[in-house]
């Protein structure tokens, strides 16, 4: 039979009463987070919903346990202790999520930070050929290279979409918004006349910043160590926005966000739209 997690949940005490032989659990990594595994103690099989989806996996009575994965690791070690612990409970000799930090996840850690020492670059290597060798034993890896002769030739089909002229009348006002010029121009000759390109000398920020209105600007007013540049990943996203779709600029009442936040959005919302706001269906 095939359940979801989500299932499992729904009907748990009768899972705990079929004498399986095997369970295989896809996509396992969902099961990573090691707080479900904190308190085994207050563990109850048949109180629906008293424990959390690791634990209860972990809990299931089988004597074998599968878990199938594309990305065994996604952040940090620890996500590995509480899939091993599910699937094979002692298999990493460690008694607990903090002796394997502390003896794994730790060194390796710090052994992979710019300012390691070659003392600890050593330890690095020294826990991950030991850790690599007790997974060897726990984890099969199929590489794509195994199938590659099975799977079909990958084709890209470049599509050009035309925008359409509300998109484009809405790009060109927000190529116009100061701060927007303010990066455009930015490598052009500084007109105070000392030499220096504009984003060097006089035209660091806009007198009033919408786009860039962070923290910094809002305190003192004055522009912060990286403007104008701090700007640009947040123009090209506004960009890219209305190239996709004009409504990802859109501002509904039922929008979630502090005060700032919405102002802003509105601040933009209009700068883009201009007179068109009755034709992108704008509420306000």
């Amino acid at each position: 039979p095939r359940a979801s997690y989500d299932t499992m949940r729904l009907f748990e005490d009768k899972l705990f009463l079929v004498p399986w032989t095997c369970v295989i659990f896809d996509e396992v990594h969902r099961l990573k987070n090691h707080k479900g595994l904190s308190n085994p103690k207050e563990y109850k099989p048949l109180g629906p919903k008293k424990q959390t989806m690791p634990l209860f996996c972990k809990q299931i009575p089988v004597a074998v346990k599968i878990g199938m994965t594309g990305t065994l690791v996604q952040n940090n070690y620890d996500e590995l202790w509480t899939i091993m612990e599910i699937l094979c409970p002692g298999a990493l000799g460690m008694e607990g999520r903090k002796e394997f930090k502390e003896y794994y996840s730790l060194p390796i850690k710090k052994g992979k930070q710019r300012s390691a020492t070659h003392e600890e670059i050593y330890m690095m290597d020294k826990r991950e050929k030991e850790l690599r060798a007790i997974t060897r034993q726990c984890c099969l890896r199929r590489e794509k290279s195994v199938i590659a002769d099975q799977l079909p030739r990958k084709k890209d089909h470049i599509v050009f979409c035309r925008m359409a002229d509300v998109q484009i009348a809405a790009y060109k006002r927000l190529l116009e918004m100061p701060e927007f010029v303010l990066i455009r121009r930015g490598k052009e000759p500084c007109d105070c006349g000392k030499g220096k390109n504009r984003r060097s000398c006089c035209y660091k920020s806009v007198e009033t910043p919408i786009i860039s209105n962070n923290q910094r600007h809002r305190t003192n007013g004055y522009p912060c160590d990286r403007c104008p540049s701090c700007a640009q990943f947040p123009c090209l996203n506004l960009l890219t926005k209305v190239a996709n779709h004009v409504e990802l600029l859109q501002v509904e009442h039922g929008d979630h966000g502090n005060e700032h936040e919405l102002k802003q959005k509105l601040e933009i919302a209009r700068a883009a739209f201009g007179e068109d706001l009755q034709a992108v269906g704008y509420a306000r």
